[in-house]
């Protein structure tokens, strides 16, 4: 190899100089990896093991094609390499929320090791968890401008960025198989060879579920892998995204538009910009510290065109409330009850008189409220004219329907179509940690609408069974659209 260079050297000066650059080049891109530019993450899925990742597939043929070129273009002359190296990287990944098979369910998968890595085009966060155990499918990560609150703690996770991903994930820092150990792996990871992550903090374990936050520089697009041998999820951020429609992905992947309208900026000629339009009192927009729900979609006042509803948190008021967007309107109102509500989530829309001739065609909107001790409640609201209403019980109180659990608990609810009821199911864990079977027992309620008040009729039916296994046999939806 010596004597070539020599020869090289010998015919021609400035012109084999440039030849000699080139054909350095291409070694050097023989001898390392076209994508990946720091050491301290290892663990880079193969082709085969992202194989159901089109997108991932993807980006790496695009990664080694460009590569392929620049070397080419560099055996032809230093101007053609310059104008490669003004090329944009263009992100495959949008920015939108991405959730796993469930949202919010507890996870009994060990982490056992988390650690980041830096690549040319994208920065990633690895989770690894125990040999053997499951890969965690209830997870939900999305973006956000605030940073994210820990796990039981309720405190803001201690991470720098401008932007933070929020990762909630099922699954444990406690090995449930008897040893009692727990996770003793960092909790604050950073590289100063980042691209756009600039720390990774952990926000704790609470009852099965644990949180990390990512904090970045920039909200940009990113992806979620779920890989074995050893179970883990990786999360790829991309470090530049040029894409002019994440206001678009952020909504479509089930964010509420205000909140995705204030982490992606300027989105005039959306629908949840234009509020102040419409023939309803303009509502104040939705405000930078809201933490929103999942969103739903169904047609609430039976004008062919469906309202999206979703339920936020207010930090400063300690107090979740329930928006419903139509069209150029939005309503609003607080979710009260007589203790702080935890959490709060738009279950569904169902046409309580839709099996009599009263019906008005328009569904009511069922919304879940979870409280200290384990109590859930379902509220009813109604989209009447320009506000949302709450039909009242026989006393003249809020309608709402109660019922308690504990925290190993699950409850999923579903509707009877035909009928103005519902069907509760309440799944209890025998045996364990982790439980060796359920026994679930249904019931159901009846939901009596009057012309002045609403109210709760015990219905028969139901039953109960015994499911073996470590997950409990509940589906965790709830459906209610038979319109």
């Amino acid at each position: 190899m010596q004597s070539i260079f020599k020869d090289i050297l010998r015919k021609d000066g400035k012109k084999n100089t440039a030849i000699l650059v080139a054909i350095f080049l291409i070694f050097a891109t023989a001898c390392s990896s076209s994508d990946v530019k720091v050491a301290d993450e290892s663990d880079i899925p193969t082709s085969e093991e992202t194989e159901e990742s089109s997108e991932e597939v993807e980006s790496s043929e695009t990664e080694e094609t460009t590569t392929e070129t620049a070397t080419e273009e560099t055996e032809e002359s230093e101007a053609a390499t310059e104008e490669e190296e003004e090329l944009t990287y263009e992100c495959p990944w949008d920015v939108g929320a991405k959730n796993g098979t469930t949202l919010f369910d507890p996870g009994g998968s060990f982490l056992v090791d988390a650690r980041v890595g830096a690549h040319t085009d994208y920065d990633r966060f690895v989770l690894e968890f125990e040999s053997g155990d499951a890969i965690p499918d209830s997870y939900a990560i999305n973006w956000t401008l605030n940073k994210p609150e820990g796990e039981g703690s309720g405190l803001p996770v201690d991470v720098d960025g401008d932007v933070f991903l929020e990762i909630s994930m099922g699954a444990s820092f406690i090995n449930w198989d008897g040893s009692e150990e727990v996770y003793d792996g960092p909790t604050s990871l950073s590289s100063a060879l980042f691209g756009n992550m600039v720390e990774v903090g952990s926000g704790g374990y609470f009852e099965g579920r644990m949180l990390w936050a990512i904090g970045a520089n920039e909200a940009n697009g990113f992806q979620v892998l779920e890989l074995n041998d050893p179970p883990r999820i990786v999360i790829d951020i991309c470090t530049v995204d040029t894409s002019s429609t994440k206001f678009e992905d952020c909504v479509s992947s089930g964010l509420a538009p205000g909140f995705c309208e204030n982490l992606f900026g300027d989105t005039e000629g959306s629908s949840s910009a234009e509020a102040t339009s419409g023939p309803c009192p303009p509502i104040p927009p939705l405000p930078a510290e809201a933490v929103p729900s999942g969103s739903y979609f169904a047609d609430l006042d039976d004008d062919g065109i469906d309202e999206e509803a979703f339920s936020y948190f207010l930090p400063s008021e300690d107090m979740w409330h329930l928006r419903i967007v139509d069209g150029t309107d939005e309503f609003d109102h607080p979710i009260e009850g007589s203790s702080p509500v935890s959490s709060s989530d738009v279950l569904g829309a169902y046409d309580m008189q839709g099996y009599s001739p009263a019906s008005d065609g328009r569904p009511e909107l069922f919304v879940k409220a979870s409280r200290s001790g384990g109590i859930n409640s379902i509220a009813v609201f109604q989209l009447q004219d320009c506000e949302i209403y709450r039909p009242p019980t026989i006393d003249g109180t809020p309608f709402s329907f109660s019922y308690g659990s504990h925290f190993s608990t699950v409850i999923d609810t579903s509707c009877v179509e035909g009928g103005s009821w519902l069907e509760i199911y309440t799944a209890e864990p025998v045996g364990g940690p982790p439980p060796t079977s359920w026994d679930v027992v249904s019931s159901r309620i009846g939901i009596a609408p009057g012309e002045d008040f609403w109210s709760v009729v015990p219905m028969s039916g139901g039953g109960s069974y015994t499911s073996s296994g470590q997950f409990a046999p509940i589906s965790g939806t709830f459906d209610c659209t038979f319109e």
